[in-house]
C-alpha cells in the first residue's frame, strides 16, 4: 500500500472554508449595494444633464426665426466644448420626433440621440412657434468617459475594501479559534494519546473555549476512574492469589471432602434485618395512590408527594419492593399513557429475558460450585420502571444502555470469597474495565462495603453484579451502611421535601443538564 497522502490540518480547512464564505457572502451584499449606489449617481447625473438644457429652451422659446434658434443652439453646445468635453451634442425635435435641427453633422432626420454606456443623455420639453404643432423636446447627449473613470475608480476601491474587510475578519476569526478552540483541542489529542500509552495523568485543562474545557474535565475524570479500576481489579487479583490457600482451606471445612458446596441459608432470612418502621401505613398510602383519579391537579400533587415523602419513607423500613410499586404508581399518574407505554414495554423486554436470567445464575451457580466457593445466596432482581425511566432521563440513556437493568447478587461467606467470586465472575463473562467499584477495599462515608462490576455476557448484555459477605449484606439492609442512611449522610443536611420534588421536575420531567450528568457520573 502507498503512502496515505497528507491533508490539510484543521486550522488551514478552517480558514480556508471561512475566508471562502466570508469573502462570497460579503462579495455578494457589498456588490449589490455598490450596483445600486452607482445607478443612483448616474441618475443623478442625468438629471443635472436635463436640468443644464433648461437656459437653452428659454432661449428657443423666445426666438423669432430659425437662424436664432440654431443660433442658440450652437452656442449652447460650443461653450460646452470650450468646457473641454470631448463630445456633446443637441437635437432639437417635434412631438413627431422629426428632426428640426441638430448640432451634429450629416444625422438623419429619423435618428434620435441613443444612450449608450460611454454616453450620458436627457430630454428636456420646450415650446416655440417655430416648432410644428408648437411644441417639441430637447435631446441633450455628452462623454461619459470621466464618469466612467470615476466608477471605475470606485469599484477598485470597493474590491480593496472588500479584501481588507475579509482579511481582517479571517484573521481575527483564525486567531480566535487557534486560541479558543485549536490550541486546547491539540492539548487534548496529546493528552488522550498519552493516556492511550499509558500515562492515565496526563490530561490537563486546557484554557479555551468552555465545551473543550468541559470535554477534558470530563477526560480526565474517565481517565481517573479508569486507572483506579485497573488498580482495583490488579489489586482484587492479588487479593485471590495472597488468600487461595485459606479460602481452600475454608471450602474443604464448608463442604466436606468429596462433597459439592451448596448455598448456605442465613438465619432467620430477610426479616431479621428489616425494621418495619410505618410500613402498613405506606401501603395503605399507596392502595389511595393507586385508586386516585388521574387527571386532576390534586392527583398528581399527591404523586409527587409519595415520590418525595412516602418513596424515602418505604426505603427506610428496607421494603424495596414497596418502595417500586410507590414511584411506579406515582410516575404512572404524574407522566400518564407515556409512562405506561414505557412500564409495558420494560415489563415485555423483562419477560422476554427471563430464560436468559435462569441461564447466568445456573451458570454462576456452577462456577461457583468448580471453584470450590460457598455462597448464601443468589439473588436477581430488575430494575423497576420508575427506576429505569428516571435513570434514562437523568443521564440522558437508551433502553438498551442501562447496565443495571438486569442485577445480581451474590452473598458469599466472608471477605475472602468476595475477591474469590469476582475472579470467577470475571472469568466467566467479560468485565466492563470502568464499571467495577471496590467498595470493600474502600469503603462509602457511611461504612457501605460492597463489590461492585459490569460484565457482558456471550450475547453482549451488560448486566450488574454485586458481590457482598453474609455481614456486609446485614450492615447493608438494616445497619448503618444501609442505601438510605448513605444518601443522607453525604449531604450536610437533609433534604426538605421541597427540594426533592423540585429535582424530580428538573431531572426526570425536563430531562437532564450537562452539571446535572456530571455530577451524577463524577
Amino acid at each position: 500500500m502507498g503512502k496515505k497522502k497528507r491533508r490539510f490540518s484543521l486550522e488551514w480547512r478552517l480558514g480556508i472554508t471561512t475566508s471562502i464564505v466570508v469573502v462570497g457572502i460579503m462579495g455578494f451584499v457589498t456588490t449589490i449595494q455598490q450596483t445600486r449606489e452607482l445607478k443612483r449617481q448616474r441618475i443623478g447625473r442625468e438629471l443635472l444633464l436635463r436640468e443644464s438644457l433648461a437656459p437653452l429652451a428659454v432661449l428657443i422659446e423666445k426666438a423669432a426665426n430659425t437662424d436664432q434658434l440654431r443660433t442658440s443652439m450652437m452656442t449652447f453646445h460650443e461653450a460646452y466644448i470650450r468646457e473641454g468635453y470631448t463630445m456633446h451634442e443637441v437635437d432639437l425635435r417635434d412631438d413627431a420626433g422629426k428632426l428640426i435641427y441638430s448640432t451634429r453633422k450629416g444625422v438623419p432626420s429619423t435618428k434620435d440621440i441613443v444612450p449608450t454606456e460611454h454616453t450620458l443623455s436627457a430630454r428636456y420639453p420646450v415650446s416655440s412657434d417655430l416648432i410644428e404643432g408648437g411644441h417639441g423636446f430637447l435631446t441633450v447627449s455628452e462623454d461619459a468617459s470621466e464618469f466612467r473613470a470615476a466608477e471605475s475608480r470606485q469599484w477598485k476601491s470597493w474590491a480593496v475594501h472588500v479584501l481588507i474587510t475579509a482579511l481582517s475578519i479571517v484573521t481575527f476569526l483564525m486567531i480566535t479559534v487557534r486560541v479558543l478552540i485549536l490550541r486546547p483541542l491539540y492539548k487534548l489529542i496529546d493528552a488522550v494519546r498519552l493516556v492511550d500509552a499509558g500515562y492515565w495523568n496526563a490530561v490537563e485543562i486546557p484554557r479555551g473555549a468552555w465545551e473543550l474545557r468541559w470535554l477534558a474535565k470530563r477526560f480526565r475524570a474517565m481517565s481517573r476512574r479508569l486507572e483506579r479500576t485497573v488498580n482495583d481489579l490488579l489489586a482484587a487479583e492479588r487479593r485471590v492469589s495472597e488468600r487461595s490457600e485459606d479460602v481452600s482451606a475454608g471450602d474443604v471445612r464448608a463442604g466436606g471432602e468429596g462433597d459439592s458446596v451448596e448455598p448456605l441459608r442465613r438465619p432467620g432470612g430477610d426479616r431479621e434485618v428489616r425494621r418495619p418502621i410505618d410500613r402498613e401505613e405506606l401501603a395503605e398510602r399507596l392502595s389511595l395512590l393507586s385508586h386516585v383519579r388521574r387527571g386532576a391537579p390534586e392527583s398528581e400533587q399527591a404523586a409527587i408527594r409519595a415520590l418525595a415523602v412516602d418513596s424515602p419513607a418505604a426505603e427506610r423500613c428496607g421494603d424495596y419492593e414497596l418502595k417500586n410499586a410507590i414511584e411506579n404508581a406515582a410516575y404512572e399518574i404524574i407522566l400518564g399513557e407515556e409512562f405506561r407505554r414505557f412500564k409495558r414495554e420494560v415489563d415485555r423486554f423483562a419477560q422476554s429475558r427471563r430464560e436468559w436470567v435462569s441461564e447466568i445464575e445456573e451458570a454462576i451457580q456452577q462456577i461457583l460450585r468448580d471453584r470450590g466457593i460457598p455462597f448464601v445466596s443468589l439473588q436477581h432482581r430488575v430494575k423497576h420502571p420508575a427506576g429505569v425511566w428516571e435513570k434514562m432521563k437523568r443521564k440522558g440513556l437508551t433502553l438498551e444502555r442501562v447496565h443495571d437493568f438486569f442485577g445480581f447478587r451474590i452473598i458469599v461467606r466472608d471477605e475472602n470469597g468476595c475477591y474469590s467470586a469476582l475472579k470467577a465472575t470475571h472469568d466467566l463473562f467479560v468485565p466492563k474495565v470502568g464499571r467495577f467499584k471496590d467498595y470493600i477495599a474502600h469503603p462509602k462515608d457511611n461504612g457501605y462495603r460492597s463489590l461492585h462490576t459490569s460484565v457482558r455476557a456471550n450475547d453482549g448484555t451488560v448486566f450488574e453484579v454485586q458481590i457482598r459477605s453474609e455481614e456486609m449484606e446485614k450492615e447493608t439492609e438494616g445497619g448503618g451502611a444501609s442505601h438510605w442512611r448513605y444518601k443522607e449522610s453525604t449531604v450536610a443536611r437533609p433534604e426538605p421535601p421541597d427540594g426533592r420534588i423540585r429535582r424530580f421536575i428538573r431531572n426526570v420531567l425536563l430531562g437532564p443538564s450537562a452539571d446535572a450528568v456530571e455530577e451524577d457520573e463524577s
